[in-house]
């Protein structure tokens, strides 16, 4: 296993290729490619605990951003009437739960049903499939 290298500043290369990782969604092999480096050099950099840091710093910012992105896009959907958008909420963010209203007793083998729309319904399918 390599060492840490506790050098505390970076070079102007490494300070580039972490705030270019800061500002996009690159993958590392395309970042080294961008910036004209091996594979093989970025892994020896990960050895350097200021460009280690550097690097673990710029995905805990992107995965902040991305979390932003992705509640303001929810929330214009939900503003747009978007039903997914909208129960994605309410279950995330308003302890929403659903149910279905039926609660079925295992112990005897009778359904009861809470909601009268329901009740109603499971009554109408009823007599519609039993002979009387």
């Amino acid at each position: 296993m390599q060492q840490i290298d506790t050098k505390k500043e970076l070079t102007e290369k490494q300070a580039k290729f972490i705030a270019d990782k800061i500002s996009s969604n690159l993958s590392i092999t395309k970042l080294c490619e961008m910036h004209g480096i091996n594979r093989s050099t970025y892994s020896r950099w990960t050895h350097q605990k200021a460009f280690s840091d550097g690097i673990k710093e710029a995905r805990d910012i992107y995965h902040k951003q991305l979390v932003d992105t992705a509640e303001m896009k929810i929330g214009e959907l939900a503003e747009k009437g978007n039903i997914t958008a909208l129960i994605f909420i309410l279950k995330s963010l308003g302890g929403w739960v659903e149910t279905s209203g039926i609660d079925v007793d295992m112990k005897t083998p009778v359904i009861v049903v809470k909601d009268e729309k329901q009740k109603e319904a499971i009554e109408s399918l009823a007599k519609r499939f039993t002979k009387e």
